[in-house]
């Protein structure tokens, strides 16, 4: 009787308010508080809504400055050589995941002197690649075990979303979370979920910091037009130059997105 009236009562809930994507998701093990904030367990088709290959809106799902933290703390460390050396172990046997994972790393071992190593047992801080409900990671270094996660036969495989979710663990934000981009872009906020609202407001410029780049529509760190989009036929988010342009992408990093990861590690020659 007790698990008749579970399964009606999900139901119910599932038809809630006609969303496109309402889901009853089982935990995730991480400290939420420490989560970037638009990625805290983004569903499939969430991260859908970011990628240009498919139809953003069939889906809802961060002065010159751009986002990154500037907390000390959560700043991965260089070694003598010049690199950043991040450990990595993987905490699932989904091939596709540990594949997409590969991919995306080796982008970084091109572009820039972070490294990613297999986890040592003397290493306390590193990241535990895993295959949970969506795509999310953490903001910046958070000290002993913390997630990166690739759903397992979703979008997430794709290598430009694994990238976005690195560059979180890397202590980037989302573009759109700058405190300057609504001189760039318009938010229509009647047309965004209430509960993804938060997701769409600006930080202060007290704990982050743009390293002087300019604002990057085309980020790979930057929303799509639909994000969290109500009415599935409007834009929730318009350039004010053009207000047909598509914004953000899961393609590839910019060239503003290489030059401010490498000054955020001081990272000579790329």
């Amino acid at each position: 009787m007790l698990k008749k009236i579970v399964i009606l009562v999900l139901a119910f809930l599932h038809t809630l308010s006609g969303r496109p994507n309402v889901r009853i998701r089982r935990s995730i093990e991480c400290d939420h508080s420490k989560l970037a904030i638009a990625d805290i367990g983004l569903c499939v088709n969430q991260q859908l809504g970011f990628t240009h290959h498919v139809d953003e809106r069939k889906s809802y799902h961060h002065r010159q400055r751009r986002v990154a933290t500037k907390v000390e703390s959560q700043l991965w460390s260089k070694n003598n050589a010049g690199y950043v050396n991040i450990p990595y172990k993987y905490d699932t046997d989904k091939q596709e995941v540990q594949t997409a994972f590969t991919n995306a790393i080796e982008v970084f071992h091109k572009k820039s002197c972070i490294r990613f190593i297999p986890k040592k047992d003397t290493h306390e801080d590193y990241i535990s690649l895993i295959s949970d409900y969506g795509c999310y990671s953490s903001v910046g270094r958070q000290g002993g075990r913390q997630n990166i996660s690739l759903q397992s036969n979703s979008a997430c495989q794709k290598t430009g979303v694994a990238v976005h979710e690195i560059l979180h663990a890397l202590g980037f934000y989302h573009e759109m979370k700058r405190n300057d981009r609504d001189e760039y872009v318009v938010v229509d906020y009647n047309n965004i979920w209430e509960n993804r609202r938060e997701q769409f407001k600006v930080l202060s410029s007290e704990n982050t910091t743009s390293y002087g780049e300019s604002y990057d529509k085309h980020s790979i760190l930057h929303y799509g037009n639909y994000a969290g989009a109500i009415d599935l036929d409007k834009m929730t988010i318009k350039s004010r130059s053009n207000s047909s342009e598509t914004l953000g992408q899961r393609d590839q990093m910019t060239e503003t997105d290489i030059t401010e990861l490498n000054k955020r590690f001081e990272c000579q020659g790329y």
